[in-house]
């Protein structure tokens, strides 16, 4: 949330959404006021079962804010395979020097 203070403006759409304000709420149940009282208003069980969901919590509303923003963090394309050097084929001597056919040695 300190974040979220440095653009005001930016979040008060969202915190203030009817829709969206979901979104947060993960977030702002381990937040406190100046005076250390907890910004929302759960019962003792509620809080405990939130604690508990926490990691999951926090980190399915961080990828849903960020989907919210248009800002999800996209996967990299798969990297192709690339080899050191010439494909070794079935019937090739086996490139570790044992003499025997590829299939029949390191290919096995």
């Amino acid at each position: 949330m300190t974040a979220a203070g440095l653009r005001e403006d930016a979040w008060r759409p969202l915190l203030e959404s009817e829709d969206d304000d979901y979104l947060v709420y993960p977030i702002i149940a381990f937040c406190e006021d100046e005076a250390g009282r907890p910004l929302l208003e759960l019962s003792p069980r509620d809080r405990e079962t939130l604690r508990a969901d926490a990691p999951d919590q926090i980190a399915g509303a961080v990828l849903d804010l960020a989907e919210h923003w248009g800002r999800r963090p996209k996967t990299p394309p798969p990297q192709p395979i690339v080899r050191a050097g010439p494909k070794v084929g079935r019937n090739d001597p086996c490139p570790c020097g044992s003499g025997k056919k590829h299939k029949k040695c390191c290919g096995a």
